[in-house]
């Protein structure tokens, strides 16, 4: 859609301080969207695991 999320936002303001080459990676990293794929990819995995746990007690 073209919109940053708010760690992208974050990512803009973390750039602009930088102060050494690893924290202008990092904060390239979260600008390309990285750390909102891994904490959807994150949340997705534990809403499969907490389905198959209910499954697992309601259905033993």
């Amino acid at each position: 859609n073209g919109r940053l999320d708010l760690s992208q936002a974050e990512a803009v303001m973390d750039i602009i301080e930088a102060r050494g080459s690893a924290a202008l990676s990092q904060a390239e990293s979260h600008l390309s969207g990285a750390l909102s794929r891994f904490v959807k990819m994150s949340r997705d995995e534990l809403t499969d695991l907490i389905t198959k746990l209910e499954v697992t007690i309601d259905y033993p």
